[in-house]
């Protein structure tokens, strides 16, 4: 197990509530991801407005991240979380009233609405303070925390999101979005402000943040393009229902086996997560093509799908702490808020390839070149991030 209660208990205390808050906000937006191309269909057969639509929030998230992670070094974490919060609401508030259009004004709703909840960029802030909080060598303990929440998050959403949404209509979903967001506003209000004490004067670029964020990108855009095509094609195939099975399916086995395997080596030795998780997303992405040429049965898909998700969950653990290994604290905000723009610019990215490139299509060949520039994304992601394997800057190791 992770030596957690080898924190200070007034720390665990804080990042447990920093998981948890992380938890309902993400909850908000993977109860979204997984059914919003298919609710765009509603207004428009353009496959790049579907997409648009899907990459909008990721693509104003990505352009707040560094914003965010500056004035939170400036002005403190807590009032820059509770604002983004407060969009966050706003954005998923105007998302549902998209429902009452037709046609192409609703798309065009939904985009700029999108685009307003992203703004609501925490994931920066949100995540300094969990590391500045805990001594350098508990950094990927507190990570690990943290990950709990998004863990917990990219299950339940991903996996009960199309289930939910067959039951009571998608665009009820983003009235859970907006309970989940008022929820996390008013968790925030009890959590204190600790403050690094240093501010950083101006942006540093440092080689290693843009190496690991650099490779975030790459896998960035390979994995929305293969969450677009996913979402498009099982929906079409196997019905919306059906689709929340095998998301359920093989996030589950995936989580239980990333749980197992980064504890498990965390006990013994230091493990190279990070190429570690690259070749299993490359694999992932091999063999789940295979599965949309084959043509395989309901739900035995999710089997393919397995080894693509373990290796996304073992990158997310391991990422942040590469980076806040390697840098000073007053830096956290905009280091971190590089990682992560470079991160929601490629999921933005990957969202409209996926819908340029196989719009509505009902057959696997229509997905054939999406696959292959997730691919090749893939790997030339895995090359750039191969000498973190040498230097042991991407060890897992609590503690």
């Amino acid at each position: 197990m992770l030596k957690a209660d080898s924190l200070d208990r007034g720390v665990l205390k804080t990042l447990t509530k920093l998981s948890a808050i992380q938890f309902l906000r993400m909850s908000g937006v993977f109860f979204i991801i997984p059914v919003l191309a298919v609710y765009s269909e509603r207004f428009t057969d353009s496959g790049i407005l579907i997409g648009l639509s899907l990459g909008a929030y990721e693509i104003s998230m990505a352009l707040m991240q560094i914003p965010s992670g500056r004035l939170s070094d400036k002005f403190g974490r807590i009032p820059v979380i509770l604002f983004g919060l407060l969009l966050f609401i706003v954005g998923n508030s105007l998302s549902y009233l998209s429902s009452y259009f037709n046609g192409i004004e609703g798309i065009y709703i939904l985009i700029i609405s999108r685009f307003i909840a992203g703004t609501g960029a925490i994931s920066t802030p949100l995540t300094s303070l969990s590391q500045e909080i805990v001594p350098d060598n508990r950094k990927n303990t507190a990570m690990a925390i943290m990950g709990v929440g998004i863990g917990l998050s990219f299950l339940l959403g991903t996996a009960f999101s199309p289930i939910i949404s067959s039951l009571i209509q998608i665009q009820n979903m983003f009235l859970i979005s907006i309970f989940l967001g008022i929820a996390a506003f008013v968790s925030m209000l009890n959590v204190r402000e600790y403050g690094n004490g240093k501010i950083a004067e101006k942006l540093k670029l440092d080689k290693h943040v843009l190496r690991v964020s650099m490779g975030a990108f790459l896998f960035s855009v390979a994995g929305f393009i293969i969450i677009y095509s996913n979402q498009v094609y099982f929906t079409f195939r196997f019905g919306l229902f059906n689709y929340g099975v095998i998301l359920f399916i093989s996030v589950l086995i995936s989580g239980a086996i990333s749980i197992y395997i980064s504890e498990a080596y965390a006990r013994r030795k230091n493990i190279r997560l990070i190429p570690f998780a690259s070749f299993l997303m490359i694999g992932g992405i091999v063999i789940l093509f295979a599965g949309f040429l084959e043509y395989i049965s309901f739900p035995v898909i999710s089997v393919f799908l397995i080894c693509y998700y373990t290796g996304f969950s073992l990158y997310e653990i391991s990422a942040v702490p590469a980076i806040t290994g390697k840098i000073r604290r007053e830096n956290y905000g905009s280091s971190i808020g590089i990682f992560y723009s470079m991160q929601f610019i490629g999921n933005g990215i990957g969202a409209l390839i996926g819908g340029s490139l196989a719009g509505v299509g009902n057959m696997p060949e229509d997905y054939a070149l999406p696959f292959i520039i997730a691919l090749v994304l893939s790997i030339i992601s895995t090359l750039i991030l191969w000498p973190l394997s040498k230097t042991g800057n991407d060890s897992y190791n609590p503690g």
